[in-house]
């Protein structure tokens, strides 16, 4: 019995919009309140989610610094949504 290899084929898809990818396409990552994520997307989704994290990048920098363990009611409860997808 000869048994032959069969090819495997691969669709990239942009994981926003469901748009096909080229092979190739590099992951984007990103992280949000100490979660850390990646994406596959399209140069447009790439330049519409840069321009979502530069709008967070302004409350960031109007914000104070507060270590993890000082993170106490809302906050703490917002960012283990975040962290669970339940946001």
């Amino acid at each position: 019995m000869v048994r032959s290899a069969r090819p495997i084929e691969y669709d990239y898809v942009d994981d926003f919009d469901g748009t096909p990818l080229q092979e190739g396409t590099e992951v984007t990552e990103f992280s949000v309140a100490g979660v850390r994520y990646e994406i596959d997307l399209s140069d447009a989704n790439v330049k519409k989610l840069n321009e979502a994290l530069d709008t967070v990048q302004a409350f960031i920098n109007s914000a104070r610094l507060v270590s993890p363990l000082r993170r106490t009611g809302r906050a703490a409860k917002a960012a283990a949504e975040v962290a669970t997808g339940q946001a």
